[in-house]
């Protein structure tokens, strides 16, 4: 069926030959599987008029410049990644009412030859009204990311360690840290904005990086794996450790009271209701009470 094409394929016959780009990079979407770097639904007409929607293969260009609905594709580790780090600087910025950290949200910015990315991680700073943004844009809400964190894809790494670097250069923003998980070297890479040009970030002894903006070192110990520490080095723990320590914290505390409370003569059942505890739990109490 021959298609009147409402919105163009320019995603698809674009190039990277634009006065920001060195060398092309374009490829077209693999053969083999067509939708390896996701997908986005585009309206068109059909010849009998009608609308409907076309799912169209993403290409590196479009990972680069993304728009608004695309579904582009992560594996775990890289979500993981992600999620802690953010979580981490939410922590870090709690008290500062106008920081807003950002995952996955399209930036727009206010130069005019600067088209939008999709940064992994940004952090802005005076922000005065937080919204539920698809696009933050800089030209609207007066400030822009002062740290972008992008963590890299083995078919994409090469956009987050050269393209990007010059982008977010053009951009203004202060500091770009990639957390590269190449697999026969995964490493960080930092850099902080110096007269309009990035120069790289120096690690400490062990390899971390200081991310001045959240005041938070970020340390790469595994391929799939880091770690951020708070400004006096105290790790800084994921969700699920978090949870995990605070069910710890309230079950040390409930034994203790049915200690006293085993200690007192008061009844077991009486000691479950008050702390919540099961009744094996407190017969191994009683246990090792009466071994002591």
């Amino acid at each position: 069926m021959v298609l009147v094409v409402e919105q163009d394929k320019k995603t698809l016959e674009r190039s990277f030959n634009d006065n920001f780009h060195d060398k092309p990079i374009y490829n077209p979407p693999p053969k083999i599987d067509p939708f390896k770097y996701g997908w986005r639904y585009v309206k068109r007409i059909g010849t009998d008029g009608k609308k409907f929607f076309e799912q169209v293969p993403l290409t590196p260009y479009d990972i680069l410049h993304p728009e608004v609905e695309d579904f582009q594709m992560h594996n775990q580790a890289h979500e993981s990644i992600i999620r802690y780090i953010s979580n981490a600087c939410e922590r870090q910025l709690a008290a500062d009412p106008t920081a807003v950290i950002l995952t996955d949200v399209r930036v727009a910015w206010k130069r005019a030859d600067l088209k939008a990315h999709g940064p992994d991680i940004a952090v802005v700073f005076g922000v005065k009204a937080k919204k539920n943004w698809s696009t933050f844009d800089e030209a609207e809400e007066g400030t822009r990311p002062s740290l972008i964190i992008e963590v890299t894809s083995p078919d994409t790494r090469n956009i987050d360690l050269k393209t990007k670097v010059k982008h977010y250069a053009m951009a203004g923003v202060d500091y770009y840290v990639i957390v590269d998980c190449h697999k026969k070297k995964p490493h960080l890479l930092g850099y902080e904005l110096n007269a309009g040009s990035y120069v790289p970030l120096k690690a400490n002894e062990r390899g971390w990086l200081w991310l001045e903006p959240v005041h938070m070192w970020l340390a790469l110990v595994a391929e799939d794996e880091v770690q951020c520490y708070d400004e006096h080095g105290q790790l800084i723990l994921k969700y699920a450790e978090l949870e995990q320590a605070r069910r710890t914290a309230e079950k040390n505390k409930a034994l203790e009271v049915a200690a006293n409370s085993i200690k007192l003569g008061i009844d077991i059942e009486v000691i479950i209701a008050i702390t919540g505890l099961a009744k094996q739990d407190i017969e191994a109490l009683i246990t090792h009470l009466t071994q002591l």
